[in-house]
């Protein structure tokens, strides 16, 4: 039987862990090859599923980052999963207690 493989990624976890290692050109990474290099021999890749937001940047930021989601999209094993940030839970400023948000 062969095995087959379904991989996550946490956009924002692999956007800021390339960019911590000051090598823009891999900001251009090709999450499905990427994906397929881990696979043992005989396995079979059936889905990359790239977890990100819109990131809350400038409208250059914003394009630059739609401009790669356009191109992962490309990619015939690639779906991209939008979901949206929560901002922080609120800090009461006299007892120090954070309301998380709900």
């Amino acid at each position: 039987m062969n095995k087959r493989a379904i991989v996550y990624i946490d956009g924002f976890n692999l956007y800021y862990g390339i960019r911590s290692l000051k090598k823009a050109h891999l900001k251009w990474l090709d999450v499905q090859t990427l994906a397929e290099s881990f696979l043992r021999e005989g396995a079979q890749l059936l889905a990359v599923k790239y977890c990100t937001a819109e990131i809350k940047g400038t409208q250059s930021d914003r394009i630059r980052q739609q401009v790669y989601l356009n191109a992962l999209m490309i990619r015939d094993k690639v779906k991209i999963i939008r979901g949206h940030f929560l901002a922080k839970g609120q800090n009461c400023s006299k007892c120090n207690h954070i309301q998380p948000n709900l």
